[in-house]
């Protein structure tokens, strides 16, 4: 892969192929504590045609001062400072400005490789794709582990084949680590006030781009923080289904072949659910686990999966208690 890519990158240097400019849009909110490490890897790519777009969503420490610090260190930079309406409102805000012919996400403690977006770029042109997915990092506080996507180093796919992957969890739903040409990127834009703003916006873009590339490389840095969203359970999270539900009206009525593959896909994800709110959630238990029922109704995952999850499942619509014992007696069995 190496030599591949070393191959495309002298011959796309000699096309001028710099004459892309990549913005790149990173929302902010109380990082202060990462920011430097975020900004710095931006403006320090071999990568030099960027527009870098700041958009500080109304932090309350001194992330907005950094960014301001930045924007007199870099001509590139575009500050936005604004009220805080959450991550997907950031993003948005940042797509309105942005004015380059591809659009990438990078959220505001995560952090890019030195060539990421240069390998991004030549996999685009290279490819004469619409659409750039990369492997990344978890960077933990004392490791790193890599995510090895189910790909060859670089690998082209169509929009129908990149949606199965998706459905399959062979893709990630995640907007960063993604390199999308702008036309797409500014079709769609994310939903406001939402948690796993992804599940609604990962499957468009993908049915949009028609041709994707896989570099099966980490690029990215992906943070992992004790504080972040991705660690704290409330019912909130559970958001999630309403993502689900979504996801499963545009496959049926775009790619139906591939709805049993995401509802048997998404069974396991709602198991594995009803265990955290068994472990993290007293006082809206109830109130979550009937959420899920409600959910449960009109999908009846049961009948898409097998083994342990469907009984699971079926112990769920039940009751609250016997999932939690059933679910006890397969955790110590190791099922």
């Amino acid at each position: 892969m190496r030599r591949k890519l070393v191959k495309y990158m002298f011959f796309l240097k000699a096309m001028n192929y710099e004459r892309y400019k990549v913005s790149i849009i990173v929302p902010i909110y109380n990082v202060a504590k990462y920011l430097s490490d975020t900004i710095s890897s931006v403006i320090n790519q071999t990568y030099k045609n960027l527009q870098i777009i700041l958009v500080d969503d109304g932090s309350t420490d001194s992330s907005n001062k950094i960014c301001d610090e930045y924007a007199k260190q870099d001509d590139r930079i575009i500050v936005i400072h604004k009220s805080n309406g959450g991550l997907s409102d950031a993003r948005n805000a940042g797509i309105k400005v942005a004015d380059g012919d591809f659009i990438f996400y990078l959220d505001g403690d995560d952090y890019l490789v030195e060539n990421g977006i240069e390998t991004y770029i030549v996999a685009a042109e290279s490819n004469n794709s619409a659409l750039v997915i990369s492997s990344f990092y978890y960077t933990y506080a004392d490791r790193e582990d890599v995510l090895t996507l189910k790909f060859n180093d670089i690998e082209n796919l169509s929009n129908y084949s990149a949606m199965e992957s998706l459905v399959k969890g062979e893709i990630q739903n995640f907007a960063w680590g993604k390199l999308i040409r702008a036309d797409i990127a500014k079709k769609h834009f994310f939903p406001l006030k939402k948690l796993f703003e992804d599940n609604y916006w990962a499957h468009y873009v993908i049915d949009d781009a028609k041709k994707i590339t896989i570099i099966n490389k980490p690029l990215v840095h992906y943070r992992q923080r004790d504080n972040s969203i991705s660690y704290t359970y409330n019912i909130k999270r559970l958001e999630i289904l309403d993502g689900w539900k979504e996801r499963k009206k545009f496959l049926d009525d775009y790619y139906p072949k591939l709805l049993d593959i995401y509802l048997e896909n998404i069974a396991k994800s709602y198991v594995g659910i009803a265990w955290l709110i068994f472990k993290n959630l007293k006082r809206d238990r109830k109130r979550a686990f009937d959420k899920m029922r409600m959910f449960n109704k009109s999908v009846k995952l049961q009948n898409y999966s097998a083994g342990a999850t469907k009984k699971l499942i079926e112990k769920l619509d039940k009751s609250n208690l016997s999932y939690y014992i059933s679910a006890m007696i397969y955790k110590i069995l190791g099922r």
